[in-house]
């Protein structure tokens, strides 16, 4: 139990705070009488107190420098004036806790999470539309949000997955009023991060670029690129930021947050439509004449525009007009599970040629009629044997 509360303090989850009487804003949003926020663990809110008393559970407040809460106050009322905002930056800038800041302002809006890496709205390899559930927003506690809406992207960076990321983006955005802020993935080095994020402004047709923690030279760019003013701001989060390993660690919890509990799924191919496999968009081969060009093919099938498909055991010789899968190329690739509307994460466990069945696992309710299969790879029976932390 914390009394008398004056001025600025920092929560570092795990942590609740629920204020009994005075004001309380956190992260720049104030908190009625009774009202109470959660900060998830490896997250941090700044609040903002006067006259308060409230009451702490997880944690003690720190007291921090009002400057660094003025300084996210500053930056969200420029923002919150200008409609359509994207928020840009390297890893650990501020970007989320900007984001969050901005809605808060608003009381309300709409919030499109493009980190596809660290996707803490839906998981990793989504980008996910959402709303305020009401209250306050706080990075990272997922019930900060309602009406999620996810897309499937595949990867866990922009780079290797440009065409279908910008795509999630557009169509997202075409569900979203004028009160939209975009949280981004930390790729903005060099000019391939550059040109990514300025098609993602021009996608999501935003008002305003939020860049923090990037030089001059870097927002100069990345206006004349995108054509939309940039407001350059230092970086607002301190330390250091988090290490690749502790980065990779957090996407798997977010990861088996959604498939602990998934079930396996053994869909015939004449029920379940595939999309973004190398193979299962042509017309079969007989095996005996794909086994004339391939010894070792496992099945085969032509294909528009690219000529014969065949997936078989080993590394196969390379031929002009062939395209060549090695055996196994399903194990463990990331996925998006569709059934009447739902959608769901999916990892693609194994395909059975001789019978035309693929099994995957998901947590999905119904048999999923469509099948998404992504770009990278997960570790499914680690990941479904973990317990999610916070």
């Amino acid at each position: 139990m914390s009394g008398g509360l004056e001025g600025f303090f920092l929560a570092r989850g795990p942590c609740s705070v629920r204020l009994l009487e005075g004001d309380l804003e956190v992260l720049g949003g104030a908190l009625g009488e009774g009202g109470f926020v959660i900060v998830p663990a490896g997250r941090a809110a700044l609040l903002r107190a006067s006259g308060a008393r409230a009451e702490v559970s997880g944690c003690s407040l720190e007291p921090v420098e009002g400057g660094i809460y003025e300084s996210y106050e500053s930056a969200a009322r420029e923002a919150s004036g200008r409609g359509r905002v994207v928020v840009v930056g390297p890893t650990d800038s501020g970007k989320s806790t900007l984001a969050a800041w901005i809605l808060n302002k608003w009381g309300g809006g709409r919030v499109l999470e493009a980190d596809i890496g660290q996707n803490e709205i839906f998981a990793p390899g989504f980008e996910a539309l959402a709303e305020p559930s009401g209250g306050v927003v706080v990075p990272g506690f997922v019930e900060s949000f309602s009406s999620v809406k996810p897309c499937f992207v595949g990867s866990f960076t922009p780079s290797s997955a440009e065409s279908k990321y910008l795509a999630c983006a557009a169509r997202l955005a075409r569900e979203a009023g004028d009160r939209l802020v975009v949280d981004t993935d930390g790729w903005v080095q060099a000019w391939g991060g550059l040109y990514s994020k300025a098609a993602l402004t021009l996608a999501v047709g935003a008002r305003l670029v939020v860049a923090l923690g990037m030089s001059g030279r870097s927002c100069r760019a990345l206006e004349d690129l995108s054509g939309v003013e940039v407001l350059c701001l230092p970086r607002l989060a301190g330390g250091g930021g988090k290490s690749r390993e502790e980065r990779s660690t957090h996407r798997d919890r977010l990861l088996a947050r959604r498939l602990v509990g998934a079930r396996e799924w053994r869909l015939s191919l004449n029920e379940v439509e595939v999309r973004g496999a190398p193979v299962f968009h042509g017309e079969e081969v007989p095996l005996d004449e794909a086994r004339k060009v391939e010894p070792g093919a496992v099945y085969a099938e032509l294909q528009e525009g690219i000529g014969l498909a065949i997936v078989a055991r080993g590394q196969g010789q390379r031929r002009p007009g062939v395209r060549l899968v090695r055996a196994g190329w399903e194990r463990g690739l990331l996925a998006a599970a569709h059934s009447r509307g739902s959608v769901e994460v999916a990892v693609l466990l194994s395909v059975d040629y001789k019978a035309r069945r693929i099994t995957v696992a998901s947590r999905i309710g119904e048999k999923p009629r469509l099948i998404e299969v992504g770009v990278v790879r997960v570790d499914y029976e680690s990941l479904s044997g973990s317990v999610p932390l916070g």
